[in-house]
């Protein structure tokens, strides 16, 4: 199974997706930097089958006049991340790579990912929830909390926090800011502003830190 990656080392896609590569021994192609040309170009040479990119790079790769050539049926999964997507953007993506897509939401304090949206929520009868970051992965818990650190019931805005096993024990040598960002009994405040409505999956609404 060849994938490719096309996201910089200093974001957890990039190392993250690079060691879950080498541990799976999976073949990998690793793109110096996102060039869309190069990215179809390469999804056709080598057959690529997995792919993650953010939001904006999917745009880029869309809207580029050789996407509408290229061949994409070797996709079977396309994942993506990092900032809230289009409604619009991710429809046109579900037509053109007719391939499952997965919704990934963590940061490089959680190890990556701690909250999915699988292929099967990516359907038209989901609207509602495609708009979601989806629900927490096994063994990960989530609040909402206000200013002051206590817990919001489901529907309401607040910071978004994350109990996960992954979690980070502390920044390096930066004791204030973990102090700031480790709370009780290891939850991690993650700066983002979201919801969680009935259901359990977490809608982001914006950026706090």
């Amino acid at each position: 199974m060849a994938i490719m990656l096309a996201m910089p080392y200093g974001h957890i896609a990039g190392v993250g997706g690079t060691l879950l590569a080498v541990h799976a021994g999976q073949e990998m192609v690793i793109l110096t930097e996102f060039d869309p040309a190069d990215v179809l170009e390469t999804i056709e040479h080598y057959r690529i089958r997995r792919l993650f990119l953010v939001p904006a790079a999917l745009k880029i790769l869309l809207e580029h006049p050789r996407a509408a050539t290229t061949d994409f049926s070797s996709i079977s999964s396309f994942s993506y991340g990092a900032s809230p997507i289009p409604l619009d953007l991710l429809k046109q993506g579900l037509e053109v790579l007719q391939c499952g897509f997965v919704q990934m939401y963590g940061m490089t304090e959680t190890w990556g990912t701690v909250v999915a949206l699988p292929p099967e929520d990516h359907a038209p009868d989901r609207l509602r929830v495609m708009s979601s970051a989806g629900r927490a992965l096994p063994g990960v818990q989530l609040r909402i909390l206000d200013d002051a650190g206590n817990p919001l019931p489901p529907g309401v805005i607040g910071e978004v926090a994350i109990h996960s096993p992954s979690n980070m024990k502390g920044y390096w040598n930066r004791p204030e800011e973990t102090a700031k960002t480790l709370i009780g009994d290891g939850w991690l405040r993650t700066g983002d502003a979201g919801l969680i409505d009935e259901e359990g999956y977490l809608f982001i609404q914006d950026r706090m830190k």
